[in-house]
């Protein structure tokens, strides 16, 4: 969390010390699923990232990150997947679908 705040600092002044109230730091580099990883796809191959959403026989479905195009590597985006995904299996037209 300090490492965090001093770079604040550094980008913003150290006036932005007074304003962050609390932090939270998560162990998502030490989960034994991650390794805190994210996806990237190779250099033009970003349109891919929807291969990986397709249902598999209308009974497999994907959410995450690494799915949507727009929002890759963003928490909104896993969000905005899974909702898609849920969406899809329910039968209905994703709301985030292009």
């Amino acid at each position: 969390m300090q490492f965090a705040l001093d770079t604040l600092a550094g980008i913003f002044g150290t006036s932005i010390r007074r304003a962050v109230r609390a932090g939270v730091c998560t162990g998502w580099n030490q989960d034994d699923l991650t390794y805190g990883t994210y996806s990237a796809p190779l250099p033009g191959q970003a349109d891919a990232r929807g291969v990986p959403g397709r249902p598999i026989n209308d009974r497999l479905f994907f959410a995450g990150e690494a799915i949507p195009v727009a929002w890759a590597g963003d928490v909104h985006g896993a969000y905005q997947s899974g909702l898609d995904a849920a969406e899809a299996m329910l039968g209905r037209s994703p709301r985030g679908a292009v």
